[in-house]
């Protein structure tokens, strides 16, 4: 009898979790998410910002080796994005059934 309650679990569960509203749901989530987690990359490496106004600050008139000052500060804020947006969302969406007023859980504390 356990194995037919477990499977009936199962069945509704993937059913919930595959409807219209729940994908709106994870979608929504990944875009606060990116929102929370983008902001997050661009305040730790502000400094690497400051950097990139380097050639500004020149003499000389900029030109394409300005990119290798913006590179660094770039690089950090997406690999910040990409890997807390993937941890987050593995632990916090992956599997859970969301409910709309869950959503803004997302920014301040990741679920």
């Amino acid at each position: 009898m356990s194995s037919i309650t477990t499977d009936l679990k199962d069945t509704v569960h993937g059913s919930v979790y595959g409807s219209r509203q729940q994908r709106r749901f994870r979608l929504y989530a990944f875009m606060l998410l990116c929102l929370r987690h983008g902001v997050r990359g661009i305040v730790l490496s502000w400094p690497l910002y400051f950097v990139a106004l380097i050639p500004l600050l020149m003499p000389v008139e900029p030109g394409w080796w300005v990119v290798l000052f913006v590179f660094p500060a770039a690089l950090v804020s997406v690999v910040i994005l990409v890997k807390g947006v993937n941890d987050d969302y593995a632990v916090a969406i992956t599997g859970n059934l969301l409910e709309g007023k869950e959503l803004l859980k997302i920014l301040w504390w990741g679920m």
